[in-house]
């Protein structure tokens, strides 16, 4: 893009990050990118194209077809689908008629919707009937519960949207409705659910505009390669306010990846760590597949400086990561792509270990375990504050003592500032492994790790009374001696770090436990080595 043309787009976000500042719910702002691009394409699935008009006319045949049935501002509606049209259908109908979703992921089902279908009283389920946990359908029915929809495959919402008449809200919604129920990921504990109000999540929108190097733009196609149901929503105002095209894989995974770069020839990309790290092991991918991106956001967990490093040689300086979650909602920090230089310092004191600059707009504070302000370089307590930071979990007074103060919000991440005053994020609170020569943060020991070039993830855990490190390999050396590639691994840790922090026991697996969201799973690691089924695996 020439510089004239760079600087008109950037006025236009700026143009865009004012209507937001001035909205006063996600409604207003969603209603301005239907009307504001009604002609252009607004989405691509692996089974529909659909318009901003089209979509439209599907969220307000659904307001339509909610209105006839009663479910009004306030009603409370169970979701539970697959990322295809109508996840966002349901979601743009809820924001315009002050509908609030209570939003499963199939992780989360099993184990939570139950109790919440029992204790919240939805007025509707509207599930991909091949989703729900085993017998839940039956039950639900049996005890009289809320009617449920199949939106899923072969379901019947595509007829009951074009029996219904398109409507539009004419209740008054504002920044301190409720937009959703939703749930924390799970990654390191149980979820815990949060009421999601419209202030936050119009604050969030605005500062991701205002921070991104490279935001969506006009013509541009972004790629969400990140659930819906997690942080891949994070991308969708951002894309639609601009009049740029979403487009959703068949799956989660790198060939489904690669298919839809090939495909769709994406100019801007959301992944997890775990799932760039698939595409640099991938035998198919090359560098033609990712010459039409312009910026590959990855986030919602740590990345390895190793890793980034390959990915930065063979694609460029095309990477942005971000920093942020459930209850401080992004931007809190972010690494632009220009900042992604190689400095070939040890990880821990390279840039690419870091998450970047604070976000304008947002506070971040590294505490000592004495609550004061921890110095440069030293790990402590991450603590935000943020005009996107939640209000608290619902029902959990406990919780909320210890996480929310003074309108600050500690994340459960320790991490440290670097004298650029780049934020470093090491690992979550529970992950951490208290030894009596002193305490261990995995990643420190993980990003050595991945400096193997056999190693294709690794996780370091306590199980079993001892720290384990437990490793996937790259496909070329999968079926290699496994002694080999152990005493490699654990000869560069010696020779890296300090003796008390490399692992007692090594553990080489096919692939290591991801969540729904396709990022790694230390808590499974660990009871996968207590229970012996990762053990029994090699």
């Amino acid at each position: 893009m020439n510089p004239f043309r760079n600087i008109i787009a950037r006025m236009k976000i700026r143009a865009v990050a004012r209507k937001v500042a001035a909205a006063r719910s996600m409604r207003d702002i969603q209603r301005f990118a239907f009307d504001a691009h009604a002609d252009k394409l607004a989405l691509s699935t692996p089974s529909v194209e659909l318009t901003y008009r089209d979509t439209d006319d599907r969220a307000r045949r659904l307001v339509g077809a909610w209105r006839a049935m009663g479910v009004r501002k306030g009603a409370r509606v169970i979701v539970l689908l697959g990322d295809e049209w109508p996840q966002l259908v349901v979601r743009f109908a809820a924001t315009e008629a002050g509908v609030v979703l209570i939003g499963f992921s199939p992780a989360h089902a099993a184990v939570l919707m139950s109790p919440i279908v029992r204790d919240l009283a939805p007025a509707l389920l509207m599930v991909d009937l091949s989703l729900l946990p085993a017998d839940f359908a039956a039950a639900h029915a049996a005890a009289g519960g809320a009617p449920i929809w199949d939106c899923g495959p072969g379901g019947d919402l595509t007829s009951r949207l074009a029996a219904a008449t398109p409507t539009l809200s004419d209740e008054e919604i504002g920044p301190g409705d409720t937009l959703a129920l939703g749930f924390t990921s799970g990654t390191s504990g149980a979820p815990k659910m949060l009421a999601l109000k419209h202030e936050p999540y119009l604050h969030s929108v605005r500062l991701l505009l205002l921070n991104l190097s490279d935001p969506p733009r006009e013509r541009s196609r972004t790629l969400v390669g990140i659930p819906l149901s997690g942080a891949g929503s994070g991308v969708v105002l951002p894309t639609m306010l601009s009049g740029g095209q979403l487009l959703l894989p068949s799956a989660y995974t790198a060939d489904a990846l690669i298919d839809a770069l090939r495909t769709y020839r994406p100019t801007h990309a959301f992944v997890t760590p775990s799932l760039l790290i698939d595409l640099l092991d991938h035998p198919d991918l090359t560098t033609d597949d990712m010459n039409s991106l312009r910026q590959v956001i990855y986030g919602s967990a740590t990345m390895p400086v190793a890793k980034l490093r390959e990915a930065i040689a063979r694609f460029g300086l095309i990477f942005q990561q971000g920093y942020g979650m459930s209850e401080a909602l992004p931007p809190i920090a972010m690494l632009s792509p220009e900042e992604h230089l190689d400095d070939g310092l040890p990880p821990q004191d390279s840039v690419l270990s870091s998450s970047g600059r604070i976000a304008r707009g947002v506070g971040l504070e590294v505490r000592d375990e004495n609550d004061r302000a921890a110095p440069t370089g030293a790990i402590g307590k991450i603590w935000v504050r943020s005009p996107t930071v939640f209000e608290g979990y619902v029902d959990r007074p406990d919780l909320n003592r210890d996480v929310l103060r003074d309108r600050w919000y500690f994340t459960g991440d320790y991490g440290y500032y670097d004298a650029a005053a780049r934020i470093h994020v090491l690992d979550r609170q529970q992950n951490v492994i208290d030894t009596p020569q002193g305490r261990i943060y995995p990643r420190m020991v993980e990003d050595r790790a991945h400096e193997c070039r056999r190693v294709k993830e690794a996780a370091l855990v306590r199980a079993r009374g001892q720290v384990w490190l437990c490793v996937s390999l790259r496909r070329e050396s999968r079926g290699l001696d496994p002694s080999r590639i152990e005493a490699e691994v654990i000869a560069h840790l010696a020779e890296t770090l300090p003796a008390w922090q490399c692992p007692e026991r090594f553990l080489i697996v096919d692939e290591l436990p991801r969540s729904f969201l396709a990022k790694l799973l230390h808590r499974e690691v660990r009871d996968g080595i207590e229970s012996g089924a990762l053990i029994s695996e090699r």
